[in-house]
């Protein structure tokens, strides 16, 4: 983007191809520079945005979206391979220090 150039909060998650499936849309932060070393925190509920619940953000220049991952859709995702993988994983570090 060039410096007088902005982009839709829509627009940028089509130019990256979309989210993942474990992406928390409703936990999406627009990082936006604020002339010192700290970023303002722009909160961006992008399934809001998307369900045209929400007017759709506009990004400029130098702004990064961060979308969180979700624990909760993780375990969906990974079910009980995932809490399987976890147990055993303590069973183990338990098993070490004995």
């Amino acid at each position: 983007m060039t410096d007088n150039e902005t982009i839709s909060l829509s627009q940028a998650i089509a130019l990256a191809g979309g989210w993942n499936q474990t992406a928390s849309l409703k936990g999406a932060k627009i990082l936006r520079a604020s002339g010192g070393a700290e970023r303002e925190q722009i909160p961006a509920d992008i399934k809001k945005i998307m369900d045209n619940k929400a007017h759709d953000v506009e990004m400029r220049p130098d702004d990064i979206l961060y979308i969180p991952g979700s624990f909760g859709k993780l375990l969906a995702a990974h079910g009980m391979d995932a809490v399987i993988g976890a147990g055993a994983g303590a069973a183990a570090g338990v098993a070490v220090y004995r």
